[in-house]
């Protein structure tokens, strides 16, 4: 499972406590079919006679760093350990006691529940996924989840129109595991309560939560479609697609990573029937100077004729790297380009919408190749464009005077001090300071996420109708956790994975609640007792992701009572986001100082040191996210001033306001 990746969605409502589905993926290879459950049939003496023969036999699985391997008991060892003969080789190995789980017989190594295994452990639950995947089942139930193996591909031939009618109408009960499934259980749901549902997709980058999502989508608009109404599955495919196209990004682990947070709703009338849907976003981090950006290596690349001469992209420099765009990748682009306007079109919107939003992008890319370089003029030293000539088309794109465009990206408000900044030993190198190159791009992210936030309110009035509806389903998807070492890379991950991992992180806290915790409450209500010896276990903190949550957002505590000096100081420990926070508003914090603060509350042994540990370089520590599962190695360089509010940002929407 080290190379898999893994999926959860949440079906019902956003209340842990009223928890129906849940749904996992894993893996990336594209399947070849898909078979549904097999008809119960009686089994025969011979077969009885196998299976009581295949468990006296002492089948186990050895788990090991590579994995897990099938063994058989061959006599006693000394206390805790125990001979085994591997099956594969026939080698007789002494191993520990604790290395071992029992096997499932083999008729159960494709069931659909994994919860129906009659040895329930580690091993036997992988190696029911592993058999499902060779055998191209690509889905699985443990209990109330439901787990996908595989990103769902849309040319795969498991998500296709005959498959899509096979679930339209049925029950839970008769419903083989399936993201159809789910959707169908939701919807089917939702009727019978009249209460909003939600589906909420969490997992790791590039697990395929967008594609699993867009699955949803179109099966509950191809299913339940309303008379007469524009809401076709083409047209829901068309706003995903450009919405996916102006968010994402190359990341170490996704190629087209989604970096923002969509809520999307579908909203169905009294019969069941798709009457209106929206979209709403949130762009926590999208920077065009962090990371190239699809959409504008798109435009630049894929446009041609009359449209490149418009965008002035014909006088622009050809050899001069562009820190927005990626010079890679250039055949798909006019493909992608002649496919985006198409989407566009099928959304209705308009060829002077289309051409406000190509000159945007377009100044953004002028601005990248623009630059920015220290300039001694009559009143001082003041960054101006490197090239002016590319700072003039952009001015021309944005419909503003050249001067304007240079006054807002370059023309800084000063700070004012901060409430109790004596209490502050000003850092060596004031980390406030911006340059010139920092103020392009704080700039050009303005405008592209404004941009964005056009898009989806183009997106909207496609998508919305005045029809009556009676109730929703919440489909929720976000960044996927990220970890830049399983890429190969050794450099720390900057503050945009945190903000992702966090988001997980929350995410995985409702998991546990509604999947865990809350089902134990019950039974302890009802007087049901499980005896199971594992009551500790289940909510121990290695296998809850709160600490972990309280880790990074604990709010510090405004009440003060009469308690002991470790209260007072436990009282006082705030969450590393809260830190941050604070670092941010004093004029002599620093990313040293952020370190600093963090290790010295966070650090000691007594607390929270299995969750995170000091790195060798000074700036850098190690959290242990996803229930210690996933260490990732953070370097905090830039995160103080990245949290600090940019004034330059606010200045691309009041230009583009005031553009003519």
């Amino acid at each position: 499972m080290s190379n898999s990746y893994e999926l959860w969605f949440r079906q019902d409502g956003l209340n842990p406590n009223s928890l129906n589905v849940f749904v996992g993926l894993v893996g990336s290879k594209i399947l070849r079919g898909w078979i549904s459950g097999s008809m119960f049939t009686a089994k025969s003496e011979e077969q009885l006679a196998c299976e009581k023969e295949w468990l006296q036999a002492g089948h186990m699985w050895l788990a090991h760093r590579g994995g897990f391997t099938a063994v058989v008991r061959d006599g006693e060892a000394d206390a805790g350990r125990a001979k085994v003969r591997v099956l594969q080789t026939g080698e007789i190995i002494t191993v520990d006691e604790d290395d071992l789980e029992k096997a499932n017989p083999p008729q159960l190594e494709r069931c659909e529940d994994i919860a129906s295994l009659r040895c329930l452990n580690e091993c036997g639950a992988l190696n029911v996924l592993r058999s499902r995947y060779a055998a191209g089942l690509p889905h699985a139930r443990a209990g109330h989840a439901l787990l996908v193996l595989g990103p769902p591909k849309r040319t795969a031939p498991i998500y296709t129109d005959k498959v899509a009618a096979m679930f339209r109408g049925c029950r839970a009960d008769d419903m083989p595991p399936h993201v159809f499934a789910a959707a169908q259980s939701t919807h089917r749901c939702m009727l019978a309560s009249r209460r909003d549902r939600a589906i909420v997709f969490l997992g790791r980058s590039g697990s395929g939560k967008t594609s699993a999502m867009r699955h949803c989508v179109w099966y509950l608009a191809s299913a339940y479609p309303a008379q007469g109404s524009k809401l076709t599955p083409e047209r829901l495919d068309a706003a995903f697609d450009v919405l996916h196209l102006f968010g994402s990004t190359r990341t170490s682990s996704n190629n087209h990573a989604s970096r923002f947070v969509s809520l999307t709703s579908l909203d169905f009338d009294g019969g069941g029937a798709l009457a209106a849907a929206s979209v709403q976003i949130l762009l926590p981090d999208l920077r065009p100077g962090q990371a190239p950006l699809r959409a504008l290596h798109t435009l630049y690349h894929g446009c041609d004729g009359r449209l490149r001469r418009e965008l002035l992209f014909d006088q622009s420099p050809i050899n001069t790297p562009n820190p927005f765009m990626s010079s890679t990748e250039k055949a798909d682009a006019p493909t992608e380009f002649s496919a985006l306007k198409e989407a566009l079109q099928l959304l209705a919107v308009t060829e002077n919408e289309q051409m406000a939003i190509w000159k945007i992008m377009a100044a953004i890319c002028h601005l990248g190749w623009a630059g920015a370089v220290k300039a001694n003029t009559g009143s001082g030293i003041k960054y101006q464009f490197a090239s002016a000539g590319c700072g003039q088309r952009a001015a021309r794109l944005l419909a503003v005077p050249t001067e304007e465009l240079a006054r807002a990206v370059f023309v800084t408000v000063p700070t004012s001090p901060q409430p109790n900044a004596n209490l502050r030993t000003p850092s060596p190198s004031n980390e406030r300071e911006m340059s010139g190159t920092e103020a392009v791009d704080a700039f050009v992210t303005g405008l592209y996420n404004e941009t964005f936030n056009i898009i989806a309110a183009l997106v909207n009035r496609s998508l919305s109708t005045s029809a009556r509806t009676s109730a929703s389903i919440l489909l929720l998807d976000t960044p996927g956790a990220d970890n830049p070492m399983c890429a190969g890379q050794q450099s720390g991950a900057p503050l945009s994975k945190l903000l992702s991992n966090y988001l997980q992180e929350r995410l995985q806290a409702m998991f546990h609640e509604a999947l865990l915790v809350a089902p134990r409450e019950r039974y302890a209500q009802e007087g049901i007792t499980l005896d199971d010896g594992a009551e500790e276990d289940w909510l121990s903190e290695t296998v809850n992701p709160g600490p972990m949550v309280e880790l990074l957002d604990k709010a510090p505590q405004n009440t003060i009572v009469r308690s002991s000096q470790a209260d007072l100081r436990e009282c006082d420990r705030r969450g590393l986001l809260w830190l941050l926070d604070e670092e941010s508003m004093y004029p002599g914090s620093s990313d040293d100082t952020f370190v600093e603060r963090v290790m010295s509350q966070y650090a000691a042994p007594q607390h929270t040191h299995y969750l995170i540990k000091k790195a060798p370089h000074a700036r850098q520590f190690v959290l242990q996210h996803l229930q210690g599962t996933n260490p990732v190695l953070y370097d905090v360089t830039g995160w103080v001033k990245a949290s600090r509010e940019n004034p330059v940002t606010k200045k691309s929407l009041t230009l583009l306001q005031e553009s003519q």
